[in-house]
Formats: structure tokens, C-alpha cells, sequence
């Protein structure tokens, strides 16, 4: 009886130190990724796939309207993201667009389509993205599905974030996300 006493008391106390440090250092599989908020003019991405870092840089922004061959017009937003030095080499892109001359883009969310886009033309109601990492390989990655939210916009600045998934033509897939702070082209 001693004997059993003395192992019960022994498990007890093992117990005690184990089950704290599992609970403490437990870390979920899916951790969720909290991107810092970036500072005006710049972006911060997270990319998973078949690359797996983090990218920041630069980031204007303009507008413009454009008319088609059979004179329809559109207006058009172009983000483009350039990268620090000190980051991974990338360059990305994305063009938002809707029918009509009158439009105003400001805040909402603008859906990837791949729908009429016919490459960078832009006649075409949604969204269109690239984008080159050099990590990831020479081939370009075009932007499948996702959507580009702007939560914020003034004359000369505008706050948002990105969820998409990009392919290549090897079908291999990246996932960004992130948020961003634009800066009209103009003002800059």
C-alpha cells in the first residue's frame, strides 16, 4: 500500500507540471496571421503556397477613364506595388474596373474577375492582379479569385486590404493577403 501511495502521489505532481506546459505551448495549426498596419505609401502581404514569406514595399495608386475600341467608356484604378531592397525581389499589380465614365471607385469590394479581361485590357466590370516573385520562380502568377477591399478613400490616399489566390501557367497556386495605404500617383 505504501508503494501505490508513493506512485500516486508521484503521477499527481507529473501532472501538474505537464498539463500546464501543454496547454501554455499548445499552437494551432491554422494560426491566424496578423498583418502589422502598414504606414502611408506602403503595403504589407503574406504569401503561402508554393513560396511561403512575407512582402512590403510601396504602393500608388491611380485613376483614369479609358474608352474601348467601340468607344465604350470605363473607369479604371491601377494599385501598383513596388518593393523595398530589403524585401523579397516581387512586383505586383492590379487594375479595378467599371463601365462608365461617371463611376466613382471608392470604398467597397472588387471582386477578381477573369471574365473578359482579355490580359491587362481594361474593359472589363471586377478586378485583375499579377504578380512576379522571384522566389517563386520566372513565370508570372495572375490573380484567379479573391477580392481587393477599400475601406477608406480621399483625394490622395487610400487604405485597404487583399485576399486572392494567384496561378501560373504550372498551376501552381500562391495566397496573398494583407493590407495597404496607397498614395495617389500625383501627389507623389
Amino acid at each position: 500500500m505504501n508503494r501505490l501511495c508513493v506512485f500516486t502521489r508521484i503521477i499527481r505532481c507529473g501532472l501538474w507540471i505537464v498539463l500546464p506546459l501543454l496547454f501554455t505551448s499548445y499552437i494551432s495549426p491554422k494560426t491566424v496571421w496578423a498583418a502589422a498596419d502598414p504606414e502611408a505609401g506602403n503595403y504589407i502581404l503574406q504569401v503561402t503556397g508554393s513560396s511561403n514569406l512575407e512582402l512590403n514595399g510601396n504602393i500608388l495608386y491611380s485613376t483614369a477613364i479609358e474608352t474601348t475600341a467601340s468607344g465604350r467608356k470605363y473607369t479604371l484604378m491601377e494599385l501598383r506595388l513596388d518593393n523595398r531592397q530589403l524585401s523579397e525581389a516581387h512586383s505586383l499589380g492590379f487594375l479595378i474596373s467599371r463601365p462608365g465614365s461617371s463611376v466613382e471607385l471608392s470604398t467597397g469590394t472588387y471582386k477578381i474577375s477573369m471574365n473578359g479581361t482579355g490580359g491587362y485590357f481594361p474593359n472589363f466590370d471586377g478586378a485583375f492582379g499579377f504578380a512576379n516573385i522571384d522566389s517563386a520562380g520566372e513565370l508570372p502568377f495572375f490573380a484567379m479569385e479573391g477580392t481587393i477591399k477599400i475601406s477608406r478613400r480621399d483625394l490622395n490616399n487610400m487604405e485597404g486590404s487583399l485576399e486572392m489566390t494567384f496561378r501560373n501557367e504550372n498551376s501552381e497556386n500562391l495566397k496573398i493577403k494583407g493590407k495597404f495605404k496607397a498614395i495617389n500617383r500625383l501627389v507623389q
